[in-house]
């Protein structure tokens, strides 16, 4: 595997980015609404469960993000996990933050939420924990909604693409 090195050395970023490459990270939007009424959100590629009693979910953001500091800051946010069609969705919650917010982004609970998605987190702020480049934000779960009427699987980024999983497998009952 390579020859020891010294303890406390850190690995070389490129490596680690190709690494961190190979796994499938769900995608989902993050968005929120400042105290002037201002949306903001992106795409996230963190977003994971972390506690069930209470309903906790946490997911990493960069600093040097636009949507670090409403997000970091506001008491709630919501999150919508996308769907394996909306692949443009989450293009377009990374480009230019004036074309983030379509038609197709409604209103959840007071909070942006993506229409189509496969479910919406509604979500406080619990924690923010300050990690390297990163913040990793910890949000209390309010609401969780499922959406019924969307169909397929969910869309994920692997090997710095976006793939769209099919239809997920339902064991037989």
């Amino acid at each position: 595997m390579g020859r020891e090195r010294p303890r406390g050395a850190t690995a070389d970023p490129d490596a680690f980015r190709s690494v961190m490459a190979a796994l499938a990270m769900p995608i989902a939007v993050i968005a929120t609404i400042d105290r002037a009424g201002v949306r903001h959100g992106t795409t996230l590629g963190s977003l994971a469960s972390l506690s069930l009693g209470p309903p906790l979910v946490m997911f990493a953001l960069g600093h040097r993000t636009r949507t670090h500091r409403p997000v970091c800051e506001e008491p709630r946010f919501c999150l919508s996990i996308l769907s394996s069609a909306q692949q443009e969705v989450a293009e377009r919650f990374t480009g230019d933050p004036a074309r983030r917010f379509g038609p197709d982004v409604g209103i959840l609970d007071g909070l942006p939420a993506v229409d189509g998605a496969l479910g919406w987190l509604v979500c406080t702020r619990h924690r923010v924990v300050e990690a390297g480049d990163h913040s990793l934000v910890i949000g209390l779960v309010e609401r969780a909604v499922r959406n019924a009427e969307t169909a397929g699987g969910p869309l994920v980024y692997h090997d710095r693409h976006y793939l769209p999983l099919s239809d997920p497998v339902l064991p037989n009952t």
